[in-house]
């Protein structure tokens, strides 16, 4: 038996150091001091860093090379950024071309240009930027009416554990004052019930499952109940129809489809799932004026189905946000990527050699 065992090791080691493998980053924002109850913000010094990491010793390449599997060649370093966040063309792409980096962009068509955040963005700052909370909130969508309690999470901000925030500082301050670097405190769903974040996570998971015209009604009771009107902050925008097509025209860039609302496509029938991507494509081909070959699930989220729906909705791959390399092997619309959070260069390659 331990022989077997050896052997069963000795057989992983030489697929390790033999196979060919490339890597897919995933990004989402480049920037800093706004909340970030996610941590998918980079900040641009950073982002920086890890581009001129890759300009020097690795192989940035263009995601559908990696995608193609059969060119795959060590130390290959495809770049992508998911949702459609304005920072990303002005922040991030003036990094990627002073380094030659190509990225490929996952864009959510149905909020590009549209006066409202992203709905978990909009319920950070409902629950979040606040000193205090109502007891409860009755949120009734449909048939369904649920009611959340925040228990300690209602007491003012200077009561709750660490984790909550005010209006000025909100998960930014939280993680500047943890102990551990930003890119590792705890995850909104490690945090506890009685903690502002955990009644945030709550109320997330539940929206997470709705549709977008239900999450919306939700969001406005929630406004109505909280006194909060309906804000755009700039520092959460999206991208406009003109900054797309800057982005879009840049040398290197491509555009990738990333749904029409962000929804969790498990959670949503067949038709459903394939509306969200045929007319992502559509919306994004339009405006851009060429093809779009390339999708990300929301949330990284996906059923028994969503595979073969993306490949029948004319997609030439798919990615994860499932960590691991690409391979020969590796399915097409199961691509892997590597969540980076906001590091330095030098954990940077720590983490890409860990998984190289």
């Amino acid at each position: 038996m331990r022989f077997r065992g050896a052997l069963r090791r000795l057989r992983k080691v030489v697929r390790r150091r033999f196979t060919q493998r490339g890597i897919i980053l995933m990004y989402h924002r480049v920037a800093s001091d706004v909340a970030d109850p996610w941590r998918l913000c980079v900040s641009p010094e950073n982002f920086a860093e890890h581009m001129d990491v890759l300009r020097r010793l690795y192989q940035p390449v263009r995601l559908n090379q990696l995608a193609g599997r059969r060119a795959v060649r060590n130390r290959m370093v495809a770049v992508t950024f998911d949702d459609g966040y304005a920072d990303n063309l002005h922040a991030a792409l003036p990094i990627l071309q002073r380094n030659a980096i190509p990225a490929t962009f996952f864009l959510t068509s149905g909020i590009l240009g549209v006066q409202r955040e992203f709905w978990w963005d909009e319920l950070e700052r409902l629950l979040m930027r606040r000193e205090s909370l109502p007891p409860t909130l009755q949120l009734t969508v449909g048939a369904e009416s649920r009611l959340f309690e925040a228990g300690g999470a209602a007491g003012p901000c200077e009561s709750l554990p660490r984790g909550c925030a005010n209006e000025v500082s909100s998960f930014s301050r939280w993680q500047s004052e943890s102990p551990q670097p930003r890119d590792e405190s705890p995850q909104p769903w490690e945090a506890g019930p009685d903690t502002r974040v955990g009644f945030y996570y709550a109320v997330w998971q539940w929206l997470g499952t709705l549709a977008e015209e239900p999450r919306r009604a939700a969001l406005a009771q929630m406004r109505d109940q909280l006194g909060e009107p309906e804000v755009t902050r700039d520092s959460h925008r999206s991208l406009d129809s003109g900054e797309v097509i800057r982005l879009a025209g840049a040398p290197q860039i491509d555009i990738g489809a990333h749904s029409v609302t962000h929804p969790m496509l498990s959670t949503q029938s067949r038709e459903a799932q394939r509306w969200e991507m045929r007319q992502s494509k559509q919306d994004l081909e339009a405006l851009i004026g060429r093809p779009v070959v390339g999708f990300a699930y929301p949330h990284g989220d996906y059923g028994p189905e969503t595979l073969d729906l993306a490949r029948e909705s004319g997609f030439d791959f798919a990615c994860t946000v499932e960590g691991g390399c690409v391979a020969r092997n590796t399915r097409p619309y199961l691509l892997p990527r590597l969540s980076v959070g906001d590091c330095s260069g030098v954990e940077l390659v720590r983490r890409l050699e860990a998984a190289l």
